[in-house]
């Protein structure tokens, strides 16, 4: 799965990072310097990533496991929080709070 970047407006894309072994994406999103991904569905697909240097490098905070299997990310300054989608049910719950270093 692959991850695109335009800075036309959407004119023109480029490829930023590739994921390897899996098979889509559920969230992009920015917070301040950084860009954040999560990914799923099967459990080793499962992951909240960071990047911190536009692509160059790409950190996978957590993963690996159902509970990692978030549809979007919320911040304070000083935690993430994860919503999460019940893999069976598809139906969103409680938000979870992952220690991350901001």
């Amino acid at each position: 799965m692959r991850v695109f970047r335009s800075h036309d407006g959407g004119r023109n894309w480029e490829v930023v990072w590739t994921f390897a072994g899996i098979r889509h994406i559920h969230t992009v999103l920015a917070n301040e310097d950084e860009i954040w991904v999560t990914t799923g569905d099967l459990d080793e697909e499962c992951g909240i990533w960071v990047t911190r240097d536009e692509f160059r490098t790409m950190d996978r905070i957590v993963g690996g496991e159902q509970r990692y299997r978030a549809v979007q990310l919320l911040f304070d300054q000083a935690r993430c929080f994860t919503v999460r989608m019940h893999p069976i049910l598809l139906t969103i719950f409680a938000a979870s709070t992952v220690e991350v270093e901001l």
